[in-house]
């Protein structure tokens, strides 16, 4: 499948050489714009936007109203995309976009109205084409970092199925062997390696029905032996009275 990057719409050399009326006639404007809409995506609203982040913005712009999707553009992107990310959901994202595209078209719309229609179209043919190449990058990233995210709970979650099934693994041989030695006639037995904590009880309840079997049988074992030392007795005593 093409990625976003070998798709995006390249520009002729004729429409960037247009673009340059079109960037001129935004980047005095383009400050304001970004104000605005950042501080749709602030929890405070904005008097303006950090230095940094306008300059960053800038080359941004620069880049998508040339037709130029290099790999500078597509880093530049992907960097200011992770930190909106962080900061809102990807509908504000939008409607962000929204104020930051309808900003730019205004402005151009304002210094154009005495140029002529085809010049107006072209400029604004162009706009578009600049802002949607942007959106469709923007929301590729987005959904390749989600489908990234859901990929690691995914793995996590499996890591903690497969832990489990482990677990309850390790505790069936270890109950299987000591009832396997209790029905051999090993009371003795015990399961003294520790079970996960939710299997604790398990091997408490095991050690305690083990020991409780061994007490019974020591008494069973005991008693019999003095009812055979008793019978013993009688027997001797009956052998004596006969002679």
């Amino acid at each position: 499948m093409q990625t976003v990057k070998s798709k995006v719409y390249r520009w002729s050399r004729e429409e960037v050489a247009q673009s340059e009326k079109l960037r001129a006639l935004i980047r005095p404007h383009l400050r304001a714009i970004l104000t605005r809409a950042y501080s749709s995506i602030s929890p405070t609203p904005l008097s303006d936007i950090p230095d940094d982040l306008y300059q960053r913005q800038l080359r941004k712009f620069e880049y998508i109203l040339a037709g130029d999707y290099s790999d500078d553009y597509f880093a530049e992107q992907a960097s200011i995309g992770r930190e909106i990310a962080a900061q809102t959901d990807f509908v504000s994202y939008l409607h962000g976009y929204a104020l930051y595209a309808s900003g730019m078209a205004a402005k151009l719309s304002e210094g154009l109205r005495f140029s002529s229609k085809l010049q107006r179209e072209t400029l604004t043919r162009l706009l578009m084409s600049g802002v949607f190449a942007d959106v469709a990058v923007a929301m590729s990233q987005y959904f390749d970092a989600n489908a990234e995210e859901l990929q690691k709970a995914n793995a996590a979650a499996e890591a903690t199925r497969q832990a489990r099934v482990e677990e309850t693994t390790t505790v069936a041989t270890a109950l299987d062997a000591g009832l396997q030695r209790l029905s051999e006639g090993d009371f003795g037995v015990r399961l003294s390696q520790s079970f996960p904590s939710e299997y604790e009880g398990l091997r408490q309840a095991f050690n305690a029905t083990a020991e409780k079997l061994e007490q019974t049988v020591q008494k069973l074992v005991e008693r019999s032996a003095a009812l055979q030392a008793g019978a013993k007795q009688l027997s001797d005593a009956a052998g004596t009275l006969a002679k």
